[in-house]
Parts: structure tokens; C-alpha cells; sequence
């Protein structure tokens, strides 16, 4: 599911905007003060997360599956996907699991990540100009603030993991966990110190 959740983002562009607004639902007016120093804002709101220029024009492709896809199909294809997809989006199910942003939420994060990496097969991404990607980022790192170290989900551990593609997302991962810790806390300090390291080695394996 959650792999089929993370290609619909890209290629549904309905599906994507009630997939963002669900998961901003929980925490909009919270700030995360790690993030001051880092290099574009962070926002839940969607008015001005994407604009098209000539600088993200595989980004562009990426997401413009109505051209490349959609327009290719017969007009009555297109209105019974259209009719499959408006009962889906109906459906309470999805978008209370998605508004509690949990496992599954975690992991569509992380398959999201990795979908964004295969597709555009650059080292270098512009990460704030791919849609969604601030409130994406802003969701994470509110969950790693309010979540006591020791129970962090392996889901939330490995997204992180994928979203390190951007590595300047490194340091704002290590200065919240090191927040989180004391120094007569010492399960605290070693997760933390177990998750730093596994940062720095997913990096060495990105060749970051």
C-alpha cells in the first residue's frame, strides 16, 4: 500500500493535494526551531510550494503526468478512472491513518524519497522545488520532536534514512536528537548515538 500510496502522489495531482492536506492537519501552527538556520522555510501551506521554471523542468515532468499520461487515454477511460478515484477519496480509512502520521505514513515517506531519487537520477536535486516536499519535511521532523527517542518506529528511523538524499537535512536530524538527550539519561544517549551513526553511514553509502 504504501508504495502504491507514494507513486499516486506523483501521478495523481488530486491525490496529492488531499494527501498533503491531510497529513498538515496535526501540528500547522507549530515551529520547528531546528530548522532556522537551514536554507528555505518551512511551511504547511500549500498557496506557494511549487512554482514551474525552467530550473525544474524534470521536476516538472515528474509530477506532469496529465500530459504524459492522462491525455492519452479515451475519454471514457478517463471518466471511469475518474469515478474509481472519487469513491477512493471518499474513504475514511486512509486518511485517519494518514493524519495520525504513523508507520504508514512513515513509510510512504520513505518510498516517496526513493521514488524522487530513481526518477530524476541527478546527484544534485533541488529538493524545495519537488511539490510537497516542505510540509513532507516539516511532518517528519515535528513527529521526531514530540517522539521520546526510545520509541521511535523502525518506519521513522528508515525514512529519515531516505530522506538523507538530502544531506543537509543531516544536521537538523542530529541537533533534535541531541535535544532530546541528558546526560544521566543514558538510553536516551545511546539511541541517539545509535541513530547519528546510522545517518552518517547511509550518507557514505549515498557517496554524500
Amino acid at each position: 500500500m504504501e508504495h502504491v500510496i507514494s507513486m499516486a502522489f506523483f501521478r495523481v495531482p488530486e491525490f496529492r493535494d488531499q494527501f498533503l492536506k491531510i497529513i498538515t492537519e496535526k501540528g500547522r501552527h507549530e515551529e520547528v526551531h531546528e530548522w532556522r538556520s537551514s536554507e528555505f522555510p518551512l511551511l504547511f501551506d500549500s498557496s506557494n510550494d511549487f512554482k514551474a521554471t525552467s530550473n525544474n523542468v524534470a521536476i516538472t515532468h515528474l509530477f506532469d503526468w496529465k500530459t504524459y499520461c492522462y491525455d492519452y487515454a479515451s475519454q471514457e477511460d478517463q471518466e471511469k478512472n475518474q469515478e474509481i478515484f472519487q469513491k477512493i477519496l471518499s474513504l475514511d480509512d486512509w486518511k485517519s491513518r494518514l493524519q495520525k502520521r504513523g508507520v504508514a505514513f512513515f513509510l510512504i515517506i520513505k518510498n516517496w524519497a526513493n521514488n524522487v531519487q530513481k526518477t530524476l537520477v541527478s546527484a544534485k536535486i533541488n529538493w524545495k522545488d519537488v511539490p510537497g516536499y516542505r510540509m513532507i519535511i516539516k511532518g517528519i521532523l515535528l513527529e521526531m520532536k514530540w517522539r521520546d527517542l526510545i520509541h521511535y518506529p523502525d518506519a521513522l528511523i528508515e525514512a529519515t534514512n531516505s530522506l538523507l538524499k538530502n544531506e543537509n537535512l543531516l544536521n537538523v536530524f542530529v541537533t533534535i536528537v541531541f535535544r532530546k538527550t541528558t546526560p544521566l539519561n543514558t538510553p536516551d544517549t545511546l539511541i541517539c548515538l545509535e541513530l547519528v551513526t546510522q545517518w552518517i553511514l547511509t550518507l557514505e553509502k549515498l557517496d554524500k
